[in-house]
């Protein structure tokens, strides 16, 4: 809990007032949504589609085991070319940490190399 304070505060400091405020009024909160809105600022021609596979992963967190077979958890599986019933569970972890590594990797070089 504290992490993810930590991290909602330093990429919040990141964005204007008026894209706070945005957020706030679309209720949009959390770390992976402010990202993205800094990155639609700074790099408008840039896929994101590492956005899309971080909301997968905390779509994975947040749903297993519990909520397993909501559609949303199952699309964020398929998403991330994870076969359901997870029959490997290792292998599926390592999949999504390779996918949240890849992720950052995008995003690293992104900043570092800008186009």
């Amino acid at each position: 809990m504290v992490g993810d304070l930590i991290n909602q505060i330093e990429i919040s400091t990141l964005l204007t007032a008026e894209e706070k405020e945005d957020l706030r009024n679309k209720n949009r909160k959390g770390s992976i949504n402010q990202l993205e809105c800094f990155l639609k600022r700074e790099y408008p021609n840039l896929s994101l589609e590492l956005i899309d596979r971080l909301r997968n992963i905390m779509r994975i967190r947040s749903g297993f085991p519990v909520h397993s077979s909501e559609k949303e958890f199952l699309k964020a599986c398929e998403d991330l070319g994870i076969k359901l019933p997870m029959e490997n569970w290792n292998g599926c972890w390592q999949k999504i940490l390779y996918w949240f590594w890849w992720s950052l990797h995008e995003l690293r070089i992104t900043i570092q190399h800008p186009k």
